[in-house]
């Protein structure tokens, strides 16, 4: 019974989560009628008044359900360890990317676009 349980949490917040996805930057560019992706990126949404925390705590809720998701998923789909270890280190550095992409505010501009950049890789 405890299986199930925790196969429904998952699936439950891997659903949460694509749905965040997919709303949170509609809803800040509802927000944010003027916005232009061509001019600013999307982490402009992280420093304007109306929409930082939307948009942080989604890009943070957003890294820990992929590494979660993408984690728990890595022994069932690749069952030799020569592959595992490889994805284990490219899942660790898109999510902390990610996550850092969120918390690094674009006012330290370099600090914010390291992890940018990683995450883009």
């Amino acid at each position: 019974m405890e299986y199930l349980r925790i196969k429904l949490l998952r699936r439950v917040y891997l659903i949460f989560c694509i749905l965040l996805g997919i709303l949170a930057p509609l809803y800040c560019w509802y927000l944010r009628p003027g916005f232009n992706p061509m001019e600013k990126p999307f982490s402009d949404f992280g420093i304007q008044e109306p929409t930082w925390l939307l948009w942080n705590s989604s890009l943070a809720f957003l890294s820990i359900g992929i590494f979660l998701n993408a984690y728990t998923a890595l022994r069932y789909y690749f069952k030799q360890r020569r592959f595992r270890y490889s994805l284990k280190v490219l899942l660790l550095v898109s999510s902390f990317s990610l996550f850092f992409t969120a918390t690094i505010p674009m006012d330290y501009e370099v600090f914010h676009k390291i992890p940018a950049f990683l995450l883009l890789l």
